[in-house]
């Protein structure tokens, strides 16, 4: 059977497609960040710089964000690919709003 783009599925097999859909995708940037977080004592000597991750594959390690970024177009296109900054200890910022109940106007 042949794959239609235009052609539009009934409402129960849409329902089946879109169960056995969901059950079986996985979010790809948690299985790039799951790679990263394998690999990354590994990259101890490289910290600083910019790990690529596509298809949980590194694809490269890049001294700027924007070449680490057009790398992963070139292998991506528009799928979904992580650029993440090596780093062996993360960095972790909270913000908070200070939020206070009398009008200062």
């Amino acid at each position: 059977m042949e794959y239609d783009p235009q052609a539009k599925p009934s409402e129960s097999n849409a329902a089946s497609i879109a169960a056995v859909g969901a059950a079986n995708m996985t979010d790809p940037l948690e299985q790039d960040l799951a790679k990263y977080q394998e690999i990354l004592p590994t990259l101890s000597a490289s910290e600083g710089k910019y790990a690529v991750i596509f298809k949980g594959e590194l694809k490269g390690i890049f001294e700027t964000y924007a070449d680490a970024l057009g790398c992963g177009y070139k292998e991506a296109g528009l799928q979904p690919f992580l650029v993440k900054r090596i780093a062996t200890t993360e960095l972790v910022a909270y913000f908070t709003r200070d939020i206070d109940s009398s009008c200062h106007t």
